[in-house]
This record gives C-alpha cells, sequence and structure tokens, in this order.
C-alpha cells in the first residue's frame, strides 16, 4: 500500500509536543504524524504496508512499528478496525479536545522533520521554545496596548531575541536542567531556534574574582570572563526560526 503523499506539511498543536515530551512518547507522536502525512485519515493494516511503514520510519525491523502502533491505540490517538484492517488516524481537533489542550498555537512541520527520532525530537523542543519566545512578544504587545503605547519598537530592539531560561525551559518539560539543555542544544544544532548566550559585564577587574565570588557566593556558578571584565552568565537569549500557525481549528 503505497503512501497518498496526503501532504507535504502538517500544522501541529504545540502542546501536544509539549504533552509528548512530558510523557516520553515523542517516539509513538512522530508515527502517528507520519500516517497522518502520508496516509491522512486512514491506514490499511497489512504485512507488506507495514514493512512499507518502518521503511519510511527508518527502523531496522517491524517490531519497533507494532510496539509503537500499540501504544497509539492505548493513548486513544488511533482506532483498528479488526474486520477491515484498517486503522483510523484522529484529527489534531479530536485530540485537541480529549486531552483538554488549550492553545491554538500550531507548528508547521514537514517530512525532512520526521526523518528520523534526532530530528523530529529538535523539532519539538524547538516548537515549546519558540512558543516561549513567542509568549514574551504577546506578553509584551498586551502591556503596549495597556499603556496606551506600542511594544513593537522594543521588540525590534531585541533583534527578535527573548530570555528563554533553562530552568523555565525544565519546569515546562517536567525533566531535569541538564536534560532541558541538551534539547535547548539539539533544538539549535538543527537550526529551529538561535541562541546568544547571556553575558553581564561587570567594571570589576579579572583580578578581583575572588573577592567579587566572596562578596555574591550565589553568583559563584555563574562568573566568568569578558577580556579583563567579571562577567556573570545569564539567560540565553533566544530568536525563533521555525514556523508558526494559529487558527480556530487545528
Amino acid at each position: 500500500m503505497n503512501p497518498i503523499a496526503k501532504s507535504d506539511q502538517l500544522n501541529v498543536p504545540v502542546e501536544l509536543l509539549q504533552l509528548s515530551l512530558q510523557n516520553h512518547c515523542l517516539n509513538d507522536l512522530r508515527l502517528f504524524l507520519m500516517l497522518k502525512i502520508n496516509w491522512g485519515g486512514t491506514f490499511r493494516m497489512s504485512k507488506e504496508s507495514v514493512i512499507e511503514l518502518t521503511s519510511i520510519l527508518g527502523y531496522s525491523s517491524t517490531k519497533s512499528t507494532h510496539t509503537h502502533l500499540k501504544n497509539l491505540e492505548k493513548l486513544d490517538w488511533v482506532n483498528f478496525d479488526y474486520k477491515t484492517n484498517l486503522l483510523f488516524i484522529k484529527g489534531f481537533e479530536a485530540l485537541r479536545q480529549k486531552l483538554g489542550l488549550k492553545q491554538r498555537t500550531g507548528a508547521i512541520i514537514n517530512r525532512d522533520n520526521l526523518i528520523n527520532n534526532n530530528q523530529f525530537k529538535g523539532f519539538a523542543a524547538g516548537a515549546v521554545i519558540n512558543n516561549m519566545v513567542n509568549s514574551q512578544k504577546i506578553k509584551l504587545r498586551r502591556l503596549g496596548q495597556q499603556k496606551g503605547c506600542s511594544a513593537e519598537d522594543r521588540i525590534n530592539n531585541a533583534n527578535g531575541y527573548f530570555n528563554v531560561a533553562t530552568e523555565g525551559l525544565a519546569k515546562i518539560l517536567k525533566c531535569s536542567i541538564g536534560q532541558a539543555f541538551n534539547l535547548k542544544k539539539l533544538a539549535k544544532l538543527l537550526g529551529f531556534i538561535k541562541v546568544k548566550k547571556g553575558l553581564i559585564v561587570t567594571e570589576f577587574n579579572i583580578k578581583e574574582i575572588e573577592g567579587f565570588r566572596l562578596g555574591n557566593p550565589e553568583l559563584s556558578p555563574k562568573l566568568t570572563r569578558k577580556k579583563n571584565k567579571i562577567a556573570i552568565k545569564s539567560s540565553d537569549q533566544i530568536k525563533s526560526n521555525m514556523p508558526f500557525s494559529r487558527r480556530e481549528k487545528i
């Protein structure tokens, strides 16, 4: 059963990506999206079609494919009709209602972002991080409207970069700071985000660092140097580098 190639891209709810990262079912979601982008709403199960799907996913055996298909059934993201051997793939709106997703923001994904697990993980992480950036932009615009002025100048002055602390990402994804750091690193490596290291340069000479550290013990892990000055590491500055869409139904 050859793929129908229903679409070249999908508009994936960011909250669905976030939920999959939180619950460690990202590979299940990748299979779900691969089914959706290639076959739309239905997939006829057979030995040949599963082999073909396994090849598309890049798995070495059909065992992994069957495992993730069973997981999707348990999640109730797909339904299998044993009489017709048809797998019915639920729509995003149905999942949004089932899972209680509130946001309408979607990240645009194409086939290249589904080629392997690592690429998709970077996409998912990038979508969550970029959503954090976009949330700051929205808050800034609302603040400007409340004060009777435009916030566009402040956004433009930031050149699109906004603070995204690794600790904040870890809290959203319910993971360790180390895991959040690695996800941010992967998203940057794959080009889904642009990162500028946050650095506050002080007027103190680097030779005074020991005294500075004693006087500010809470800053000790964040101290570094910038030329001959003491500098303090701050939150990374992140710029979105992937398309988003907001619609009534996603």
